[in-house]
């Protein structure tokens, strides 16, 4: 079965479900998803915390947690607590401690408030934050461009040629891994990696990956058409694909772009709903 995308949000609502059926008041959600960092294949790390499992052994705890946890939802890495269990443990050195001091904690009540959902002031409340891995593939992505940069510089063409189609490929792979939470295809074409991300390039877009695409071979290996490739390309290659290079980085940056963008605003907008719900109340008082 594929797992389809879940927002935070969205989690959150299916943890306050599965807490209903199973019986639990509180729980903690911690781990990239409580990051706002998860990819799509990233388990839920939960740890469910209630006075009803003193007496059960801990491992006896967890099967069935998991029997509940619905089939069509990311895999479930569940820790189950009494209180006093939890309140001993969160003092420790495990995950208890990162998960009390960083993570989501999710609480029913049976008063009119209904429900308490705490979040670390550094998680966002929706959209998508910037990865660590997707900035590392960028960090990458421009180690390559700098390559290029000083490959033409030292009047060696093929390779400049080559780190700049790679400079577009590693910011390619980066973008997927940002937007769609997957860790990005393990191809090398820059047509089939940019439809990963925008099911309706630009034609200009299109043309220039079109243009890059050969380059991953014909830079480095001897070929019946392009026997010497040190002495193939010339410096007006090497501009050209540059420029090139320069069109479609932009491109990806601006795709990003949106992306932070997206996420901030729906940030803004929960803080905004945040504040009007303070302001009712109030008035209300």
């Amino acid at each position: 079965m594929e797992l389809r995308t879940i927002h935070q949000d969205e989690l959150i609502e299916e943890i306050l479900a599965f807490l209903r059926r199973v019986g639990v008041e509180e729980a903690i959600l911690y781990g990239s998803r409580a990051r706002g960092e998860e990819l799509k294949s990233s388990d839920v790390d939960l740890i469910v915390i209630s006075p009803r499992f003193e007496g059960t052994r801990f491992v006896d705890r967890i099967g069935p947690l998991l029997g509940e946890w619905p089939c069509g939802l990311p895999p479930l890495e569940v820790l189950a607590y009494t209180p006093e269990e939890f309140e001993r443990v969160r003092h420790g050195f495990g995950i208890e401690r990162t998960a009390d001091r960083e993570g989501v904690r999710v609480e029913l009540r049976d008063d009119a408030n209904g429900i308490v959902l705490t979040k670390p002031e550094n998680v966002p409340t929706g959209g998508k934050r910037m990865l660590d891995k997707t900035r590392d593939w960028l960090r990458e992505s421009e180690t390559q461009k700098r390559a290029a940069e000083a490959m033409a510089e030292a009047g060696i063409h093929s390779q400049a040629v080559f780190h700049a189609r790679q400079a577009v490929e590693l910011a390619l792979k980066a973008a997927t891994l940002q937007l769609d939470r997957e860790e990005p295809p393990r191809t090398h074409s820059l047509v089939r990696l940019a439809a990963q991300i925008c099911a309706d390039l630009p034609a200009e877009i299109r043309e220039a990956l079109q243009k890059l695409d050969p380059y991953y071979i014909m830079t480095r290996y001897p070929t019946d058409l392009v026997p010497n490739p040190t002495t193939y390309f010339s410096d007006r290659d090497a501009a050209s694909v540059m420029a090139t290079m320069s069109v479609v980085l932009e491109w990806i940056g601006e795709r990003l772009l949106d992306s932070d963008a997206s996420a901030d605003g729906d940030a803004s907008g929960s803080e905004s709903a945040d504040a009007d719900r303070d302001d009712e109340a109030d008035q209300d008082g």
